[in-house]
């Protein structure tokens, strides 16, 4: 059995947004079939407040690795050094710099995960933020893109979501691509652990809400939050519907977003039943990186999904069986409002027999093996 070391800046305990959970799958699956130990972060930037945030802003850029201290780099170098591990899994491309450290000083092979082309996330329009904001997000995108490069330049395998993904990375770094070997890079999407039962199947096809409504689900971030704030302000007014907008922080735009067919909640421990009381899903998201979590969690519930381009990256699926394709107001009201009007019910077994065959933690566990039986 091969010893691993997992380090990663999130700690999938209590996930606050897909990533996490993405996290946590990759743990639950490597841990299925090796000796996994762990090293988390932090995670220290998005928890700290006035002088402790402008400190731990000075000490991310003296680290030069996004979201672990030169303190932490030091401590995980030495526990993958006296703990003998076959391999060293960093759980993102951030950690390039940790990657290139460990090739010098360990014997451990090292295998990074993208959960997206990080250089992209942040390559995002600064309009309407102030000076310093754009000069933060300036240098944290040039720490992302160094330690992306060396990321890709120091790993013994990287695993991407999508080809969508590979290709961007291939746009931003071409020349660093151009000498990383084919077998060395590896395509598994973003899978989850099958959470419904026979009973939840049982209580969708029971019967349909009197009045349809859909559910937005996602935390309050920039590409959610425009494509979410798209739809309500294009779309909603004009379906036979209702909707609920669920996410972390969004209670903080509430007032903003509702309307009279629209509600809006903040995060909710427990989505399980929100997805089973809708009768559909939407992705209303236009750009961005990866996979969507929220996307593989709905085919995951068996829901009929309407989605954009971006909301549907990276999944291999037929799309009017799932819901529909829709990049325009029109295409969103006309599927929405012909679905609506049909004795269409909450479950959608194609979603969830396509989850269960390609984005299930089953489905890429044997792809995970190969690679570390390999490394």
């Amino acid at each position: 059995m091969k010893k691993v070391l997992f380090v990663s800046r999130y700690n999938f305990e209590n996930p606050a947004c897909g990533i996490f959970v993405g996290t946590k799958k990759n743990f639950d699956i490597i841990n299925s079939f090796a000796h996994v130990d762990t090293f988390f972060g932090k995670y220290f930037l998005n928890n700290a407040k006035g002088f402790k945030k402008f400190f731990n802003n000075i000490r991310f850029l003296l680290s030069r690795c996004y979201c672990f201290t030169n303190n932490e780099i030091k401590r995980i170098t030495k526990k993958a050094k006296e703990g003998d591990f076959d391999i060293v899994f960093l759980d993102s491309s951030d950690c390039g710099r940790i990657s290139k450290i460990l090739k010098k000083r360990t014997q451990a092979k090292v295998v990074t995960f993208f959960h997206n082309a990080e250089v992209k996330v942040f390559n995002v329009p600064n309009k309407g933020i102030g000076i310093f904001t754009k000069l933060r997000r300036f240098i944290i995108k040039k720490i992302c893109m160094l330690n992306e490069r060396k990321a890709l330049t120091f790993s013994d395998e990287i695993i991407v979501l999508s080809q969508r993904d590979l290709d961007d990375l291939k746009q931003f770094y071409p020349k660093t691509m151009e000498k990383i070997q084919k077998e060395n890079i590896n395509i598994i999407p973003i899978t989850l652990e099958n959470k419904l039962t026979e009973a939840d199947k049982k209580k969708m096809l029971e019967k349909r809400n009197d009045k349809p409504h859909g559910l937005l689900l996602g935390s309050y971030f920039g590409y959610n939050y425009e494509g979410i704030k798209w739809f309500i302000e294009n779309v909603a007014q004009n379906t036979q519907a209702d909707y609920l907008v669920v996410g972390r922080d969004f209670d903080q735009v509430a007032q903003e977003l509702t309307r009279p067919n629209v509600k809006v909640m903040g995060r909710q421990d427990d989505i399980k039943p929100f997805y089973l009381n809708a009768d559909f899903v939407i992705a209303p998201i236009f750009d961005g990186s990866g996979m969507k979590y929220k996307t593989c969690e709905a085919l995951m519930f068996g829901k009929t999904i309407f989605g954009t381009d971006e909301g549907f990256s990276g999944f291999d699926l037929n799309f009017e069986k799932v819901g529909g394709l829709c990049n325009s107001a029109e295409e969103f009201a006309t599927a929405i409002n012909n679905f609506v009007s049909s004795p269409s019910k909450k479950y959608n077994d194609y979603s969830h027999s396509e989850f269960m065959k390609k984005y299930s933690n089953e489905a890429v566990k044997s792809k995970f093996e190969a690679i570390f039986k390999n490394s």
